[in-house]
């Protein structure tokens, strides 16, 4: 017989798998921001993203580590604030959806 992880080990694995959701989505933005060629490049970024730009090389790649770093904090902030892990996705996600471009 296996042992049941009961109630904390599901929400455990939820969490993961809604944090590697939250990343694809995040992901998946930029991707299509390159694809349908309206990332912001060069002069336009430079005022706003300049020291993102000069470590990464890139601005696009700047303004997503902007993003990923907002989302940690975000992610962070909702779990020690709220327990259920849905709360968690939908706090992450209003942030980042509200710091979009």
């Amino acid at each position: 017989m296996t042992p049941s992880t009961g109630a904390a080990g599901s929400a455990r694995v939820d969490s993961r798998w809604i944090w590697i959701v939250l990343l694809l989505l995040t992901g998946s933005y930029f991707v299509f921001l390159l694809g349908d060629h309206r990332a912001p490049a060069g002069q336009e970024t430079a005022a706003y993203f300049g020291w993102l730009q000069s470590t990464t090389g890139h601005p696009l790649l700047g303004i997503l580590l902007d993003e990923l770093i907002l989302l940690v904090g975000v992610w962070l902030l909702a779990r020690s604030l709220f327990t259920d892990p849905r709360t968690w996705f939908f706090v992450s996600v209003a942030a980042i959806g509200s710091s979009l471009q």
